[in-house]
């Protein structure tokens, strides 16, 4: 990207008292950037009021008071197979969502109740054999329908579903199901619980301003467009990441509420 597009947009961002997105921008792009302390903290302050945090209540970072660690980026088959007993212990709903690496793969999927969030480092879980046998076994398993999971949920997902099943694998037979993926799209849902909201089917919905109409705050998108394909992952990348396939399970819970029992999360 030219350096002068890079300027225009931290010049935007601070013009629009956004001075720490542009401050985590600028980090991103390797950039230096100062600013005053105090308006950072300020503004700080009412990002924290606008979006979702790890840490609010009822986030998988605060649950009944207690305080939960961000969840750490699973690259190997014994941490998978742990955790993902963990996130599928009570049966719940699961959200999810993946950020795309530079080929047609994926590069972080994250995975998510509303009370527990795990993410997976695909590239390198399958690069080896034992990998791709525990995603098969858990992942491959879960979209497939064959777990205890209640339901499979992303926002808009078609296109991840298909960039899992284009990921790498190391193995002849993928470990993520060809057929009969048992994934479902959240934005009918929306649409039928709420039509005001839904429109034609949900499909001009964005998932941060749902997630503002459903659980009251947006998702902050600022990484969104970050490079997911390095590692460590930065902390701001692995919150996001989590918030985003938790907003998923989070809203569809907010729906069966109101739709009753057909969608019961």
């Amino acid at each position: 990207m030219p350096q002068y597009i890079r300027d225009f947009a931290l010049r935007r961002l601070r013009t629009s008292n956004m001075s720490a997105a542009a401050s985590r921008l600028a980090n991103l792009w390797g950039m230096n950037y100062e600013e005053d302390p105090v308006v950072l903290a300020e503004e700080e302050k009412r990002r924290q009021l606008t979006y979702v945090q790890w840490n609010d209540e009822g986030s998988p970072g605060n649950i009944a008071g207690k305080s939960q660690p961000l969840p750490d980026l699973i690259s190997n088959a014994v941490d998978l197979a742990e955790e993902f007993k963990v996130l599928l212990q009570l049966g719940e709903t699961v959200g999810f969502d993946a950020e795309w690496g530079e080929d047609s793969g994926v590069a972080v999927l994250q995975l998510s109740t509303v009370s527990h969030s795990i993410l997976l480092d695909i590239p390198a879980l399958s690069s080896n054999d034992e990998g791709c046998r525990a995603l098969q076994a858990t992942v491959g398993q879960l979209f497939a329908g064959l777990t205890g999971a209640r339901y499979v949920i992303g926002f808009g997902c078609k296109e991840d579903i298909k960039r899992l099943r284009d990921s790498p694998c190391s193995r002849s037979v993928h470990w993520f199901p060809h057929n009969n993926c048992a994934a479902r799209d959240l934005r009918p849902l929306i649409a039928e619980a709420s039509p005001s909201l839904g429109g034609k089917g949900g499909q001009h919905l964005g998932l941060s301003r749902m997630t503002e109409s459903f659980l009251g705050k947006q998702l902050d998108k600022a990484e969104q467009c970050s490079d997911w394909c390095q590692r460590p992952l930065s902390t701001e990348q692995r919150e996001y990441a989590a918030l985003d396939a938790w907003a998923c399970a989070a809203i569809h819970a907010k729906i069966a509420k109101l739709i009753g029992e057909r969608y019961k999360a």
